[in-house]
């Protein structure tokens, strides 16, 4: 214990944490398992895409995208997993941004109370 009653030292625990703070660092840690989730929806939407024929695909995906049809709309259970993987994806690329930027502005605030 420190002089203010705080645990100093008390690595993997929640004192840890409340002491040093686990700021950009769990962020960091969920962008890139969000990464890894990203690569793995990829791969399977690459797959996907290799079964179905002609580029029908790709006006399904631009109009879903658009929002002129919905996923019940599709009858295709190949196109259906198709859309599936590239909603997931959206979705992941998105999250990945906002905690990037998450992450930066947490970042300046603390180099701006490191700094002052």
């Amino acid at each position: 214990m420190d002089e203010k009653g705080l645990f100093d030292g008390a690595f993997a625990t929640i004192d840890f944490e409340r002491v040093r703070g686990g700021g950009p660092d769990r962020l960091r840690g969920r962008i890139e398992g969000l990464r890894a989730q990203l690569r793995d929806c990829m791969i399977m939407f690459s797959t996907i895409k290799d079964h179905l024929p002609g580029r029908a695909k790709y006006l399904v995906l631009k109009y879903l995208r658009m929002g002129v049809i919905d996923m019940d709309d599709i009858v295709n259970d190949d196109m259906r997993e198709l859309a599936r993987f590239y909603r997931r994806a959206e979705l992941s690329r998105e999250e990945i941004r906002q905690l990037r930027a998450a992450w930066t502005k947490r970042l300046r605030k603390q180099l701006a109370a490191l700094l002052a």
